[in-house]
């Protein structure tokens, strides 16, 4: 899913960027809806919620009427008429949905530190993964392992000096990114790059 997600083009961004400007308080809406989207995803993608499932059948519903289908030599794809605030939330929508009626959707795995819950494509031979990041998460598994079970398991320092759930992690996430939840009690999802 994340190579098929197509960020916003130069352009595009301007369009954005002069609609928020005109419109001060929309930016704001539309941001909310984007998080709401990010957790009701979750618990569509994780959790088989049916209730999740129904509000993204809806905001699907409400994107598809703000596109049509364009030929892209050789593929059709999905295109807005015009570009606006909900342009990144419609398309976001359009790509969870198409992965939760892929058959990728099997590849689907949640990371098995406690303390991270990040969730990824296993796209890797055995479909095996347990991590989002050997590197980060795998290493700081195997770290506490070895350690009495007195001391606290020490983490990498985050690279932007804030909370380490802020810290993307694009590599091992194959084109998805990280973006940590609003709620204490959700863990962070990969997303799509243009999911804000």
């Amino acid at each position: 899913m994340g190579a098929a997600v197509r960020d916003l083009a130069g352009n595009e961004i301007a369009d954005v960027q002069r609609l928020a400007s005109a419109q001060p308080r929309l930016p704001t809406a539309e941001h909310s809806r984007f998080l709401q989207l990010r957790e009701t995803a979750y618990e569509a993608l994780i959790h088989d919620s049916p209730q999740a499932v129904d509000e993204l059948t809806s905001a699907y519903r409400n994107a598809l009427q703000n596109a049509h289908l364009r030929h892209d030599e050789p593929n059709w794809t999905w295109s807005e008429r015009s570009i606006t605030l909900a342009t990144p939330h419609d398309r976001v929508t359009r790509h969870v949905i198409a992965l939760l009626t892929s058959t990728d959707l099997g590849q689907l795995h949640q990371c098995e530190d406690a303390a991270c819950g990040w969730v990824y494509l296993d796209t890797s031979p055995r479909r095996n993964r347990r991590w989002c990041s050997a590197a980060d998460c795998g290493n700081a598994t195997a770290r506490a392992a070895t350690m009495p079970a007195t001391e606290p398991t020490p983490r990498r320092p985050p690279t932007d000096g804030g909370d380490r759930s802020l810290e993307p992690h694009q590599d091992q996430c194959r084109g998805l990114t990280r973006r940590p939840s609003t709620e204490a009690t959700s863990p962070s999802v990969c997303m799509p790059a243009c999911l804000a």
